[in-house]
């Protein structure tokens, strides 16, 4: 037996059909880069919700921040196993890297306080480029008012706490993210009584 290969000729069509989406975008589009984002209205503080990440898409945020504000980002969306949000927050120029969340639970945050005053830029995609729905929390705190400390400090451990005898002390202070210390001597069958009196509408 013996096997024969003949010369032909034949035509190859190959054809590229485009992939239509269902997805439509959110109303925040087009916000695909710090530059598209940058030139619109700025986000500020308050709840955006039925926002839509479609497919190899991005979503950028322009936050404008004073010194020392706080900003709490917060995006809330369906965690799945092709369905993964993640966040990261980016510095004044759009390119700079501050800080991200990247998990896997149903929720990313980020807490950040501004140093410099200016525009920041804030990042939204999905991890494998698929769509997902979700909605962002942004909170702007500004600053609290400058603190002066008082006499005592710095007494803002044991080792330096101020000592105190029995007296009536006045005009103290703490001020935000600080602890005072004090220390007392008591002799044996002694009883040591302190009342602290503040606003409590204050802290």
């Amino acid at each position: 037996n013996s096997s024969t290969t003949q010369t032909g000729s034949y035509h190859l069509l190959v054809a590229v059909e485009a992939v239509v989406s269902n997805c439509i975008d959110d109303v925040f589009e087009e916000n695909d880069d710090a530059l598209t984002t940058g030139n619109k209205p700025h986000t500020g503080s308050g709840t955006y919700k039925n926002l839509k990440l479609c497919d190899n898409d991005t979503d950028w945020f322009a936050i404008d921040l004073k010194s020392n504000d706080i900003l709490t980002a917060k995006a809330v969306f369906k965690h799945t196993p092709t369905s993964n949000l993640e966040m990261v927050l980016f510095g004044l120029d759009g390119k700079t890297h501050i800080e991200d969340s990247r998990t896997t639970e149903n929720e990313e945050e980020i807490k950040f306080t501004a140093g410099n005053p200016g525009t920041y830029f804030l990042k939204l995609y999905e991890k494998n480029n698929k769509s997902v729905e979700y909605e962002i929390n942004l909170k702007v705190t500004a600053a609290p008012p400058p603190c002066t400390d008082d006499n005592f400090e710095d007494n803002d451990a044991a080792p330096s706490a101020k000592k105190l005898g029995q007296n009536n002390y006045t005009s103290l202070r703490v001020c935000y993210g600080d602890i005072d210390w004090y220390a007392f001597q008591v002799k044996k069958g002694e009883n040591l009584k302190i009342d602290i009196e503040f606003d409590h509408s204050k802290g």
